[in-house]
């Protein structure tokens, strides 16, 4: 989805990304970085109801995996971009 939204390519990017979120067996840190990236899909297509639903996903999921899923925030951290994350106002990055 990264290099779908990268090539400008949204749609494309939210139909590969709802496919991951809708797989039961999806680990809990990727479905984090999914809606991440659905966040991102959603504001490249300029859809607010998309983009609120995403926030509120990422925002309760980011919540519970902080405590008991450290390793998925993590992951988080290193791979969805510190503005998409400050956005999304779950950053756990402090600027020094």
């Amino acid at each position: 989805s990264r290099l779908l939204l990268e090539q400008g390519r949204p749609r494309e990017a939210e139909r590969v990304l709802l496919d991951l979120l809708d797989d039961p067996a999806i680990d809990r840190k990727f479905q984090l970085i999914a809606w991440a990236r659905r966040f991102e899909a959603a504001d490249a297509i300029g859809d607010d109801g998309k983009l609120t639903e995403a926030k509120r996903q990422v925002r309760a999921l980011y919540v519970k995996l902080k405590s008991d899923y450290p390793e998925a925030i993590e992951l988080f951290d290193e791979i969805v971009p510190l503005q998409t994350q400050r956005t999304l106002g779950v950053s756990s990055n402090v600027e020094t």
